[in-house]
């Protein structure tokens, strides 16, 4: 209790093993095992903008389109989500519904840059998630789509359009004012798979009913 020395490692051995030395006494030792530390910064970053928790979303309101907009509710985390209004010829799934219970129980991103005038213009257009925990937090969350085309080459005829996903938070919580802080100057870059849980819209939890 209380005994701490401090090693640096060194490089792994050809033939096996890795090289220790202590810094308290400049002695190098070779131990019999291997290891892979990525000496890059970016590999040592914290990732996680938010991180709510499992099944803390009480409401979550997805702007949609064109008539596609909906909200989920419920009244208590072991209660499912229910759609405000049903259509005549609707059917509500509810067990689709149950997948945003979890939205932002923890949001990682891959890659952080400075924002560019493309991300700020992608931004001014993109539209408002606003998830609301149990706690009475509320996060609005945007998906940003930057496109850019990329020219036709010898190897490829035809251009190709490229699409990268970020995600933006604005929230008055305290909880969450050091990610707010951060998204004044910086994008951060999710994958299409992650951005694809916040652009649901009302057909993906309603159906029409078969007549």
């Amino acid at each position: 209790k209380g005994y701490q020395k401090e090693f640096a490692v060194g490089k792994n051995r050809p033939g096996g093993g890795l090289y220790l030395r202590n810094m308290a006494k400049d002695t190098t030792y070779l131990v019999d095992k291997s290891i892979n530390i990525s000496t890059e910064p970016s590999s040592w970053e914290y990732r996680t903008l938010v991180r709510l928790g499992d099944n803390k979303v009480k409401k979550v309101k997805f702007p949609g389109q064109k008539g596609q907009a909906v909200t989920l509710e419920r009244e208590a985390n072991d209660k499912p989500f229910k759609v405000a209004k049903i259509e005549k010829g609707e059917t509500f799934n509810e067990k689709d519904a149950g997948i945003v219970k979890n939205l932002l129980s923890k949001l990682d991103y891959s890659k952080k840059t400075k924002r560019t005038d493309e991300y700020n213009k992608a931004l001014d257009k993109a539209p408002k998630v606003e998830i609301t925990s149990f706690d009475g937090n509320v996060v609005n969350l945007q998906i940003v789509v930057v496109t850019k085309e990329i020219p036709a080459t010898d190897d490829k005829k035809k251009s190709e359009v490229e699409k990268k996903y970020f995600v933006h938070i604005e929230s008055d919580a305290k909880a969450h004012a050091a990610t707010a802080e951060l998204m004044k100057d910086w994008q951060f870059e999710v994958s299409e798979y992650q951005a694809n849980d916040f652009r649901k819209t009302r057909s993906d939890f309603v159906k029409k009913s078969d007549s």
